[in-house]
C-alpha cells in the first residue's frame, strides 16, 4: 500500500489544487496532510476533502514529514510538497524504478508552473541542469517515493532543520548507504517557483547557511554533489575576497555562459548576485553551526 504525505504551512493558495490532482490520479491511496502550524485558511480547505489532516506545532517540514510517515500505514511513502500538481501518469511512472531491487527511492521531476515569470524561468533553468542525470546523490522531497523500511533505518528526517533548507538532502545522503536514489524523468509535477528576486535570493541564503550544518554532519559529501557542484564551491572561495574576487567570478560565469548557450545577460547578472548571497549564507552558517554551535 502507498501513503502520500504532504506537509503544509500557510499553503492556502496551492493546497487545494495539489490535493485535487493527488485524489484524481493516486488510485485511492492513503493521503495524509500534516499542518505545520498554519495561521491562514489552509486547514479549512483540507477539511473539505477526503484526506486525513494532522496538526503539529510550527517546527518546519522535517518535523511535519516525520509526523506524517510515522502515522502512515503504507509500505511505501510518497512525499509531496503542498505547492505541486501531479500529472496524470505520475504515480504509475514513479513506481517503475522499484523493479530494480537496488532502488529504494524514486524521485520525480519539475515542470515550471509559472514559466511567464522571469525569476521563475531562471530558477527552473538551474533545476533542469540538476535533472539531467538518471540517478542522483541528492534527494528532494517535493515529489519523492521511498520504501518505508529504509526511512525507518535512517530514523527519518533530522528535525534540527527548522526550515526547508536541506533536510531532504540530509535524508538522501543517509539513504545512499542502503541503495540507489533514481531520478524518474517521466514522473512529472508542476511546481510554482519563486516569482520575486528577493524571495529567490532569500532562499539561496538560507540553503547556503544550512549547507554548513549538512556538511558538518556529512563531511564526505562536502566535495560537491548534484546540487552544490565544484564550480559553486570554487566561486564561493573567490567570493570571500569580496570585490577583489569579482573578476575571477565573472570569468567563471563567462565560461559557464559559453557552455550554456541559453544563459542570457539577465541570468548572468542573477548568477553573480547569487554567488555573493550564497557566500553570506555560508559565512553565517559557519558562525552559527561551527564557531558558535546552536546559535541558529
Amino acid at each position: 500500500m502507498m501513503s502520500v504525505v504532504i506537509p503544509m504551512h500557510n499553503s492556502e493558495e496551492t493546497i487545494e489544487r495539489c490535493l485535487e490532482s493527488v485524489i484524481k490520479y493516486s488510485h485511492d491511496c492513503e493521503i495524509i496532510v500534516v499542518d505545520d502550524g498554519s495561521t491562514d485558511k489552509s486547514c479549512r480547505t483540507v477539511e473539505k476533502l477526503p484526506v486525513k489532516l494532522m496538526r503539529c506545532e510550527h517546527k518546519g517540514p522535517a518535523k511535519a514529514r516525520n509526523v506524517g510517515w510515522r502515522f502512515a500505514s503504507g509500505d511505501v511513502i510518497m512525499f509531496l510538497d503542498s505547492d505541486v500538481i501531479v500529472t496524470k501518469n505520475f504515480f504509475d511512472e514513479i513506481m517503475k524504478p522499484f523493479s530494480d531491487e537496488n532502488v529504494i527511492c524514486s524521485q520525480g521531476v519539475y515542470i515550471n508552473a509559472n514559466k511567464d515569470n522571469t525569476v521563475s524561468r531562471y530558477e527552473h533553468m538551474e533545476i533542469e541542469k540538476q535533472q539531467k542525470h538518471g540517478t542522483t546523490k541528492n534527494m528532494a522531497t517535493y515529489a519523492t517515493m521511498i520504501k518505508r523500511e529504509y526511512i525507518e533505518k535512517t530514523g527519518g528526517f533530522d528535525e534540527t532543520f527548522t526550515i526547508a533548507g536541506g533536510e531532504d538532502t540530509d535524508l538522501g545522503f543517509k539513504l545512499l548507504k542502503y541503495g540507489k536514489i533514481f531520478l524518474t524523468k517521466n514522473a512529472k509535477v508542476y511546481h510554482y517557483h519563486n516569482t520575486s528576486l528577493w524571495s529567490y535570493m532569500k532562499k539561496q541564503f538560507q540553503r547556503a547557511c544550512w549547507r554548513i550544518y549538512l556538511y558538518r554532519e556529512h563531511p564526505h559529501m562536502a566535495g560537491g554533489d548534484d546540487y552544490a557542484t565544484k564550480r559553486i564551491h570554487i566561486e564561493f572561495m573567490f567570493s570571500l575576497l569580496g570585490p577583489f574576487g569579482l573578476p575571477i567570478i565573472i570569468a567563471l560565469q563567462i565560461l559557464h555562459s559559453y557552455r550554456n548557450k541559453g544563459l542570457r545577460l539577465q541570468s548572468f547578472t542573477f548568477n553573480i548576485i547569487r554567488v555573493y548571497v550564497r557566500a553570506l549564507g555560508a559565512i553565517y552558517g559557519v558562525w552559527g553551526f561551527i564557531i558558535r554551535p546552536k546559535l541558529i
